[in-house]
């Protein structure tokens, strides 16, 4: 028999031949030199990379169904489910990568009290005139309390604002300017009175346009009629050359697929270089007639934010101007027309003024803008609302 089943394993057909081959199944259930071959193939232990028609060869892995295409090697498949995440962004990349992110085409004029960027290319210029009227409401003291106006003039100022790009990130500005005003306790006429003159060159220290960061460095000239007025209303100069200089940052948000928010920081100061003789009568330093003496001026600036909204079409646009101006106590000294010496020096003056704006822009290069000053707060100061327009034409 067990030689039978030995011939029944090696020799199959001669068994058959035979007349055994009832005993092929029982000679493959009960032979005890089976030699199974080792399957090679990766067990169930990989999990998610268990391929059960992949074939573990010393070439590599074959795939029993498409034997002529290679596989990936077996330890591939395995670490790819190991890999780790990708590390997240820098933080100044995320920034980065959202401020140089596409915009949205809209035609910004910029609001109308904050100090402009740079032109953006050399060779262009912006021109803007200002029409504004102040009518006073109330007087603000040291402590901050409103009382009743002390004879403040009326006041319609015009001025126009022109820059000019001289590169790609360094520009030239000045801003010609006159007052007139009328109606104060004199109950004399209209007066009408160059103002100083403020010239000033621009740097885009970045030279990025989204954020920006402008430089400003330049002079204010005494062109301002500021002694041996007729009236108190009849001046508005210094007298003394200032030295001007600040910064303007500019940031631009995208609020929505459609919507840009546009941001202005801006902060200026004007230094004086020296004092002025004052004769007679000057609004600016306080004196009356026949007075012979000495201002000595010193500081005055503002400080703000400048916000600009898009709406429904590029070229409409809300905006909102909150800032701050200063004038830092001025000093007198001399002698009145009777002989009274005088020696006075003023207290610091301040007003916080808010001006919702709005702007409509015709073309690209044309655009008109209307606001409103309000006087929110202030000390030693006027408090007042002034109406203003202006037109910004940019080529």
């Amino acid at each position: 028999m067990k030689c039978l089943l030995h011939i029944t394993w090696l020799f199959p057909k001669k068994a058959s031949f035979l007349g055994i081959s009832f005993f092929i199944a029982i000679a493959h259930f009960l032979s005890p030199i089976i030699a199974k071959a080792e399957d090679k193939r990766p067990s169930k232990d990989l999990e998610r990379s268990y391929q059960p028609n992949n074939l573990q060869t010393p070439h590599g892995i074959i795939n029993l169904e498409k034997p002529h295409q290679p596989s990936p090697p077996q330890n591939s498949q395995i670490h790819a489910f190991k890999k780790k995440p990708a590390a997240p962004k820098p933080f100044w990349k995320v920034v980065n990568d959202y401020f140089t992110q596409p915009m949205p085409e809209h035609w910004f004029n910029g609001t109308m009290n904050e100090e402009f960027p740079t032109m953006a290319k050399q060779g262009m210029f912006e021109l803007e005139p200002y029409f504004m009227g102040t009518t006073p409401l109330a007087q603000i003291n040291n402590n901050g309390k409103w009382g009743k106006t002390s004879g403040s003039p009326n006041v319609f100022e015009n001025s126009w604002f022109f820059e000019y790009g001289i590169t790609d990130r360094l520009s030239f500005e000045i801003t010609p300017s006159f007052n007139t005003e009328w109606g104060n306790q004199s109950g004399k006429g209209s007066y009408t009175s160059f103002n100083d003159l403020p010239v000033e060159l621009l740097y885009n220290l970045f030279g990025t346009s989204n954020p920006s960061l402008n430089l400003y460095v330049g002079f204010q000239a005494p062109t301002g009629n500021y002694q041996n007025e007729s009236s108190t209303d009849a001046g508005s100069g210094w007298g003394t050359w200032f030295f001007n200089f600040g910064l303007q940052s500019q940031w631009s948000f995208l609020v929505s697929k459609h919507h840009v928010l546009n941001v202005a920081f801006w902060g200026l100061a004007n230094q004086s270089t020296g004092n002025v003789h004052i004769s007679g009568i000057s609004s600016t330093y306080g004196t009356d007639t026949g007075f012979n003496g000495t201002g000595s001026a010193s500081q005055f600036g503002s400080e703000g934010i400048g916000l600009e909204y898009s709406l429904w079409s590029r070229k409409a646009t809300i905006a909102c101007d909150l800032f701050e101006s200063w004038v830092a106590p001025i000093h007198t000294t001399g002698y009145e027309a009777n002989g009274t010496y005088v020696n006075n020096k003023s207290q610091w003056s301040q007003t916080f003024t808010v001006e919702p704006e709005f702007e409509y822009s015709f073309t690209e290069h044309l655009g008109l803008l209307v606001g409103l000053e309000i006087t929110a707060a202030g000390r030693n100061t006027t408090a007042g609302l002034t109406p203003e327009f202006a037109l910004n034409a940019v080529y």
